[in-house]
């Protein structure tokens, strides 16, 4: 996910948006905001968690909304965990043998359903006790936090795990409660999803060490995904706004918010409401200006623009929209040729459309 190279929704923006009073309002998310998680989002603004706990983060993000329902959740985990270690005859003080038996009895007394690649909310895995990797991480992360066992929150493409560091390095696969592995990690194994689709941007491999902001950034990533694939693209948006807001070097959620506003603007264009394709396809482009599908579809929805309105007997505007694309992109043919003979500009000359092919794949 080492993305230092693109250009992406600055962490400056996304602290004063975070900070104001009207985030909840502000169009940057296309959702409102609870109270709630106005409070969560304005503190991960600088990227640490400070009044919230990882797991009261996890459950906000999941879209625990309510104060009472997050104290119920919170005080739920806490209780069952505490419990089986006041009963255990453990006295373990090795951090590695410590870290096995948190993720041995995470597995007896929470996550007691089966790894669902869907199951991305932390309140559905309390609930059901299904998980995927996401939620097996906040939890195990969180509860090694509690018995003050100091481990490492990895993030792989499509996947992310913990490692105790140290000579040989001890992985612990969350989703498992025999993740506990020395040495090398094979990510073959239970727990890790192939990507769906390519990407015109490649994904690096290489592993990131993840705050607990990002690791919660996984979760908001995690229920878009899910929405894209329903091509429910105004929902996922708020969603992938946030994700990478909060973890700006997360590639994979750069590549699907940039596809995301790009197919929504080809359906805007289907239904005819060209303003709105341009503005998404705008949005696109402060992220990434030359991003190849947003600067073709651009083209192609004036194109749109002008034929439906030169269609309309209203040649005065779909000359004036030319001008505007004309301004936008100069030297592009089809532009001049639609120009000098509106009227009778076919559908067949159309620039190839350019749909974005989202890797609809999870963190899990």
């Amino acid at each position: 996910m080492n993305g230092s190279s693109w250009l992406y929704l600055p962490c400056t923006l996304l602290a004063i948006l975070m900070a104001s009073d009207t985030v909840a309002q502000h169009p940057w998310y296309g959702e409102t905001a609870s109270t709630l998680e106005c409070r969560l989002l304005a503190e991960m603004a600088d990227g640490r968690l400070q009044q919230f706990s990882l797991l009261e983060a996890g459950l906000i993000a999941s879209g625990v909304d309510c104060p009472e329902q997050l104290r119920r959740h919170v005080d739920h985990f806490t209780t069952i965990t505490y419990q089986a270690f006041l009963s255990s005859d453990s006295v373990a003080s090795d951090a590695a043998i410590l870290a096995n038996e948190l993720l041995q009895r995470l597995h007896r007394l929470v996550l007691i359903g089966d790894y669902d690649p869907l199951c991305t909310e932390i309140d559905r895995t309390l609930e059901t006790g299904s998980f995927n990797c996401v939620t097996a991480t906040v939890l195990f992360r969180y509860l090694a936090q509690l018995h003050g066992v100091a481990v490492m929150t990895i993030g792989q493409p499509d996947h992310v795990f913990c490692r105790i560091p140290g000579y040989p390095p001890i992985t612990i696969e969350t989703t498992s409660p025999q993740g506990w592995i020395e040495g090398e990690f094979d990510l073959a194994g239970p727990g890790h999803f192939d990507s769906l689709a390519a990407f015109d941007h490649a994904v690096s491999t290489k592993e990131r060490v993840l705050t607990d902001v990002q690791l919660v950034a996984k979760i908001y990533y995690n229920r878009a995904v899910v929405l894209l694939k329903a091509n429910a693209h105004a929902a996922a948006l708020p969603w992938l706004l946030r994700a990478t807001g909060l973890d700006p070097d997360d590639a994979l959620a750069r590549n699907n918010l940039l596809a995301c506003l790009n197919n929504w603007a080809l359906e805007e264009t289907r239904s005819g409401d060209f303003l709105e394709a341009i503005r998404l396809l705008e949005q696109g482009r402060e992220i990434l200006p030359d991003y190849k599908p947003l600067v073709q579809n651009e083209i192609y929805v004036y194109l749109r623009w002008a034929d439906h309105l030169a269609a309309q007997r209203r040649v005065l505007e779909a000359l004036q929209v030319l001008d505007e694309a004309f301004e936008r992109h100069p030297g592009v043919p089809l532009l001049d040729q639609a120009r000098t003979s509106i009227t009778q500009w076919e559908g067949d000359d159309d620039p190839a459309i350019q749909p974005a092919q989202p890797r609809h794949a999870l963190h899990n």
